[in-house]
């Protein structure tokens, strides 16, 4: 075998990879939306716009007053007067998240912008699951 063609074969390999690849997460992804959409329908969340200063202290005092950032860390001091912290959910409404405490964080306006609507898919599942076992 030449060495162009083996080369050949790998970029075809490398390509029929990178296809499969995108159809496995299309398939996932589109998995993962049935499932968050069947289990909002039986425990249906809404999304808090306002949230009580207890749990806004209580979150805060959770991260020592700063900002954990998103994927690195940050270390924003967190001003409760300050329109620029910003009430997270480690997993997000839009995949399933709730609004326990125990799913919240404070961020900075910018690692929160940063971060949108993602969260690490095992993280998703394991979630999702919980939440299924405690319908």
């Amino acid at each position: 075998m030449s060495e162009e063609s083996g080369s050949t074969r790998l970029d075809q390999l490398e390509a029929q990879m990178s296809a499969d690849l995108r159809r496995s997460k299309a398939y996932i992804d589109g998995e993962l939306k049935r499932l968050v959409d069947l289990l909002n329908q039986v425990d249906p969340i809404e999304r808090n716009r306002l949230w009580d200063s207890e749990v806004i202290i209580l979150l805060a005092e959770r991260q020592n007053w700063t900002c954990p950032g998103w994927k690195t860390p940050c270390g924003v001091v967190i001003d409760l007067n300050s329109r620029d912290r910003h009430v997270d959910h480690y997993i997000p409404v839009k995949l399933g998240g709730a609004n326990e405490t125990s799913n919240l964080q404070i961020l900075c306006k910018s690692c929160n912008l940063k971060k949108g609507a993602k969260a690490d898919i095992d993280e998703v599942i394991t979630y999702l699951q919980g939440r299924l076992r405690n319908l």
